[in-house]
């Protein structure tokens, strides 16, 4: 069955029928080639940035759009009375790691963040797999760094080798630094290292480092599957009993898409010139009939944040092309 999430103007529809032809894949790039970064620039003040979330979860605000001009503030808590009877909710239930490692670079430590495996194999399994001779992906903090450098992990008998340098990677407000392929060299499973010495990798825009709170805080209710380097954050105000009272209203499906350094990584100058990262996702058969399930009897889909909305829409992709 052909999936959509999101109602597109007739026009794409259209062009998305005739999708096995080479003409209709110009559109996306002739609509992405208009889009400029000053059109998404805007003031955000420090202080209007929550470093740590509401307590207790759930308790955060709610904007809700009564209709085209009337907008009004509640409670997250609440979220089921504005949802749709029917509705079926689908969210995302990756894990985020503590891929944060600190490294010796010339007498300093400096960050490493292990991104996913180079070789783009699963990330649950690789975490819980034997460490040594695994080769990440990974932002090292740092540019004075050369092939074979090998990066002692700070806080364990661990050392990462480089093995591969990437291009630079340039962050307003951090230490410049590039991408890099690392090889693990450690006893244990990468699980364990991750546990021992590494750090969640809260964003950098909250301006601090993290803490025993973020294990917990920076993980949604229904997070099952590590991969994540940064969390689904729409998720995070769930939860459990919240979770659980929006499973007894309405049906409810998960998708896992790992998230990777597309959300660190900087758009710099055209938006259609930047270098995207792919992302690794999965998605049951149960999801997959439910979702068109709910499209043919013409129920509302609520994916839960935007990384449930993207799975959505390569779903649906991924549907187009195989007709």
């Amino acid at each position: 069955a052909s999936l959509r999430v999101q109602r597109p103007h007739p026009m794409w529809l259209r062009r998305l029928a005739a999708a096995r032809t080479p003409r209709a894949h110009a559109w996306p790039r002739a609509i992405a080639a208009t889009a400029r970064r000053a059109l998404f620039a805007y003031e955000l003040p420090p202080e209007r940035i929550a470093a740590h979330p509401a307590s207790p979860r759930g308790s955060s605000k709610l904007l809700v759009a009564r209709d085209d001009t009337t907008y009004g503030d509640e409670t997250f808590a609440d979220l089921e009375r504005f949802l749709p009877s029917d509705a079926l909710v689908v969210a995302n239930d990756s894990k985020v790691v503590r891929a944060r490692l600190a490294v010796a670079v010339g007498g300093e430590d400096v960050e490493c963040l292990l991104l996913n495996p180079s070789d783009d194999s699963d990330p649950a399994a690789s975490v819980a797999a034997s460490a040594t001779g695994q080769r990440w992906s990974a932002m090292l903090r740092s540019t004075s760094v050369k092939e074979n450098d090998a990066l002692p992990v700070a806080g364990a008998a661990a050392t990462l080798r480089l093995v591969e340098l990437g291009p630079p990677w340039l962050e307003h407000g951090e230490d410049d630094g590039r991408e890099v392929v690392v090889e693990v060299e450690a006893a244990g499973t990468l699980g364990a290292l991750l546990e021992t010495c590494g750090a969640v990798p809260v964003p950098p825009y909250l301006g601090r480092d993290a803490d025993d709170s973020d294990d917990d805080a920076y993980q949604t209710a229904y997070a099952d599957r590590e991969g994540s380097v940064a969390a689904p954050t729409a998720g995070l105000h769930f939860t459990e009993a919240h979770w659980a009272r929006l499973g007894e209203a309405f049906e409810l499906r998960r998708v896992t898409l790992h998230v990777g350094a597309g959300t660190f990584r900087p758009v710099e100058g055209a938006i259609d010139d930047h270098a995207m990262h792919a992302e690794r996702f999965s998605v049951d058969r149960a999801t997959v009939e439910s979702v068109a399930r709910a499209k043919r009897q013409r129920r509302a889909v609520v994916a839960v944040g935007t990384t449930t909305a993207r799975t959505l829409e390569s779903l649906y992709w991924l549907a187009v092309k195989a007709q």
